[in-house]
């Protein structure tokens, strides 16, 4: 997955005039290509291509970047936060473990020494993104407000079976029970849009965040109960796109949602 192209794919969700919410898939490599393809299969540091790491270097790099100081202002929730500190401990033991499979070698070959580089730095460049996340969650002065908002995301979506990918492949890890991390992504731009007036691009992995937004504006614009929800999704439009294999597609706009209403 070559990061030059990803940067020009992502030039579409870097619009200045939108805040960015980045869901945890997107830079844990849940559902992406870095880690299932470079980290996760290496059973030791031989079988490692060293230009793979350095493009995984490079796509951790790239997200990095929204979390620094820039036009756009990128934020993530507390479950994501927790979600991206978990997946660093994660990747920690798993580099660990690589090392670990030539501790015995009496000669140490050059090449061996440079991946050995590359992976220390693919732990080290996700730990300076998992520190710069933690310096963007996104702020909240009314969090009655926001409660209100995730409780109703959670039961619309509950309802209306929004989570499709999850409901058709739950995850069976034992002891594994939902966050509702999504559902909190989504019910923190809806808040973004009525309540701070500002319009957000959510960038995820999982389809399932856009059918969670369009189902819940829906409801929320003809439920008859929130006054001024559908201006805000018109004039601070909240739209989901899903990164996966290099590709972005738009998957949920809450302007074109309240237009067929």
């Amino acid at each position: 997955m070559e990061a030059v192209n990803i940067e020009e794919r992502f030039r579409q969700i870097s619009d200045e005039r939108k805040d960015l919410f980045i869901d945890t898939g997107a830079v844990t490599g849940e559902d992406s290509q870095w880690y299932r393809e470079t980290v996760a299969p290496a059973e030791s540091i031989f079988s490692l291509d060293p230009d793979s790491l350095s493009k995984t270097i490079g796509c951790i790099e790239l997200f990095a970047r929204f979390f620094r100081k820039g036009a756009v202002r990128s934020y993530v929730t507390p479950k994501v936060l927790q979600e991206i500190i978990t997946f660093n401990e994660i990747l920690k033991h798993r580099v660990k473990k690589i090392m670990a499979s030539d501790i015995n070698l009496i000669y140490v070959p050059a090449m061996l020494n440079h991946k050995r580089g590359l992976l220390k730095e693919v732990q080290e460049s996700y730990r300076r993104l998992a520190s710069l996340a933690a310096r963007n969650i996104f702020p909240v002065p009314d969090r009655a407000i926001l409660n209100h908002l995730d409780s109703k995301v959670r039961s619309i979506a509950l309802e209306r079976k929004s989570k499709r990918k999850y409901l058709k492949n739950p995850i069976k890890t034992p002891g594994y029970c939902d966050k509702h991390t999504d559902e909190e992504v989504v019910a923190s731009a809806i808040y973004h849009s009525v309540v701070d007036r500002r319009a957000s691009n959510i960038l995820a992995t999982d389809r399932d965040l856009g059918n969670i937004l369009n189902d819940a504006v829906g409801y929320f614009i003809t439920s008859g109960n929130y006054a001024g929800f559908r201006d805000a999704f018109l004039k601070n439009p909240v739209c989901v796109y899903r990164f996966l294999d290099g590709r972005i597609t738009q998957t949920g706009d809450s302007s074109a949602i309240t237009l067929k209403h």
